[in-house]
């Protein structure tokens, strides 16, 4: 009998601890076994099962009516699926494709009782996966009222110091002084020179000063976030926002990993606060906080000498950044907003004056060229 093999793993962690691989090593060996010829394998790394938008899975999918397997090895329900309708569906379709599936620690047949005990499984591994979210959510809020810091993404200028397996330690945050002295020069530009996010962003990648990625370049964004972050100044704040689903996402990609790549604040009253060392103490980050406020009060984005109707309706076809209207010389026009080279990862660029890439003349009184890597852009 010819036969399919198809693993996933829902985390990165487990995609890194190479558990995918024992999974295939186990359906390869009980496919020996049985005497099965593997003809194909479908493997899904760091996708969860309570989506049915899963890159290896759809392969399978169209696969079922090729002919070129008989049946599905699968290590277990709650891999081919998370949740019950999920499962039946799946299930369905292999039995109107004539394919046959086989879960290594739960045999399936085709009589009532063994679907009712295949369908209770299901619902199981979906109560579950609910119910260990609920615990982790539960336990991790308990621990932040008692101080601890539990955080994904540790702020610049800070490292995460762990527990390390101690019973009465908590975790925390200590000062990363050399990241910290930067984000001490950060607030007496702000405050001293009265410079701008872009500004400060820009020195800051003149000088070829890392970021927390070690990336050399630093976004006016980046900046703005730092410079307006409490934690900066002792107090650290957990569960401060929740994941949602992105309202506009800036591409389009059917296969996301993590569907909650948005995020949304909550309400101030559900915030924890978390003591951590101050790096810039209250009276600088207040000072800090009023110079960002007249920044934003004199910034040229808050002009509305000019009206630009198609500002942020329209987006860039290869980077998906939104359409920004601009002024010079006279003329009006519209840009990517990705094109500013401090905001751009991979964007468009932008080339000012006359340029040997520009495959267009320059026109009288244009005020640049655009140089996009995609010519439909």
């Amino acid at each position: 009998m010819r036969a399919a093999l198809y693993c996933r793993v829902s985390t990165d962690l487990q995609e890194k601890e190479q558990t995918i691989q024992s999974q295939v090593e186990t359906l390869r060996k009980y496919a020996y076994d049985k005497g099965y010829e593997v003809v194909a394998e479908f493997l899904d790394d760091g996708y969860s099962g309570a989506t049915l938008e899963r890159p290896g899975l759809d392969r399978l999918r169209d696969a079922l009516r090729s002919g070129e397997f008989e049946a599905v090895l699968v290590h277990s329900p709650d891999r081919l699926a998370r949740k019950a309708v999920y499962q039946g569906l799946l299930l369905e379709e292999l039995e109107k494709a004539d394919v046959r599936i086989e879960f290594l620690n739960h045999p399936v047949d085709d009589s009532p009782e063994g679907k009712m005990l295949l369908g209770m499984q299901g619902l199981f591994a979906e109560y579950e996966r609910a119910k260990i979210a609920e615990r982790a959510r539960r336990g991790k809020l308990h621990w932040a009222r008692q101080g601890a810091v539990f955080t994904g993404f540790v702020p610049y200028g800070y490292r995460y110091l762990p527990r390390d397996g101690e019973p009465n330690r908590k975790s925390g945050m200590e000062i990363d002084e050399a990241q910290a002295a930067t984000v001490q020069q950060m607030y007496r530009w702000l405050i001293e020179e009265r410079l701008s996010c872009r500004a400060i962003a820009k020195r800051l990648t003149e000088l070829g000063i890392p970021t927390c990625t070690g990336k050399t370049r630093w976004r006016p964004s980046t900046v703005n976030q730092i410079l307006k972050d409490e934690v900066y100044k002792g107090t650290f704040y957990y569960n401060r926002g929740q994941s949602v689903e992105p309202t506009r996402p800036s591409r389009q990609n059917p296969y996301r990993k993590h569907k909650l790549t948005g995020r949304k604040l909550r309400p101030r009253n559900e915030w924890i606060p978390i003591p951590v060392p101050a790096i810039v103490d209250e009276i600088t980050w207040e000072a800090a906080q009023r110079q960002l406020r007249e920044n934003s009060l004199y910034s040229p984005r808050h002009n509305t000498h000019h009206s630009y109707l198609l500002r942020g309706l329209i987006r860039c076809p290869r980077c998906g950044g939104a359409y920004v209207g601009g002024f010079a010389r006279g003329r009006r026009y519209y840009r990517c907003s990705r094109t500013e080279p401090l905001a751009a990862k991979d964007g468009c660029v932008v080339v000012r004056g006359v340029s040997k890439l520009n495959p267009w003349r320059r026109r009288s009184g244009a005020p640049f060229a655009r140089l996009c890597k995609n010519a439909s852009c």
